[in-house]
């Protein structure tokens, strides 16, 4: 009888390790943020909304930003609130969507900005010529990616859904830049929809609607991404 005993001990401990891996692919409550973050993130907020604000007055508005900006500066103020009525990760997750929807103005006046004409342009890194469109491409891929892999998440009504409209509609004037061979108004604009991407993720995080992980990555795409081809090629297709 006591030569069965192994067999049952290490079924018993396969089927924890089993139920371990399936409780991993469940949906898992928020971890509180550290001690000290939510402060952080808000002062970040605060910084770029200044930042962005003073741009602005510096500058001529590009289309979009004075509605845009009043809406991140409404959630930051509810990111304080939040902060000051003892709601940490509420505070973390908004004052972090306050922050992405600020660092997409900030990128959205830096491409309606002219360039230097009093400045040589500065040398390519790498890869020769095709620096610039490489640059561009990639950014335009990776604000691609992510509205595809969040518009399911993204809520119907409120600042994350008309962020995630101006992420749209940005990812497109970012391809139209990039069609005209303005490949850094196109990269500014690529940052621009990736960044507003996130705002929705985060008031759903904060609402706690979206407690899922995040969607599974794209697969890697072929080539060293360090070394752009010879040829240019098109830019990512549009958002259906």
């Amino acid at each position: 009888m006591n030569r069965w005993l192994p067999m049952t001990v290490l079924g018993a401990v396969l089927a924890c390790l089993s139920g371990a891996v399936v409780e991993r692919g469940e949906a898992k409550p928020p971890k509180p943020p550290k001690e000290g973050r939510p402060a952080h993130d808000l002062r970040k907020a605060y910084d770029k909304l200044s930042e962005v604000a003073a741009l602005l007055r510096a500058e001529r508005e590009p289309p979009q930003t004075a509605q845009l900006l009043l809406r991140a500066k409404e959630l930051y103020r509810w990111a304080h609130d939040a902060f000051r009525g003892g709601e940490s990760y509420r505070a973390h997750e908004l004052a972090k969507a306050a922050h992405d929807a600020a660092r997409g103005l900030h990128h959205l006046v830096l491409a309606a900005l002219p360039p230097a004409t009093d400045l040589p342009a500065p040398p390519a890194e790498w890869g020769g010529a095709n620096q610039p469109l490489e640059h561009a491409y990639r950014e335009l891929q990776r604000a691609r990616d992510r509205i595809v892999a969040f518009e399911p998440a993204t809520p119907a009504t409120g600042a994350g859904r008309e962020f995630f409209e101006a992420c749209r509609q940005t990812y497109e004037q970012a391809r139209q830049a990039y069609a005209a061979a303005d490949y850094a108004k196109a990269a500014e604009l690529g940052r621009a929809a990736e960044a507003w991407s996130h705002v929705g993720e985060h008031l759903g995080r904060a609402d706690g609607t979206f407690l899922s992980a995040r969607p599974d990555r794209a697969p890697p795409r072929e080539g060293d991404p360090r070394r752009p081809p010879t040829e240019p090629r098109p830019a990512p297709p549009p958002l259906n």
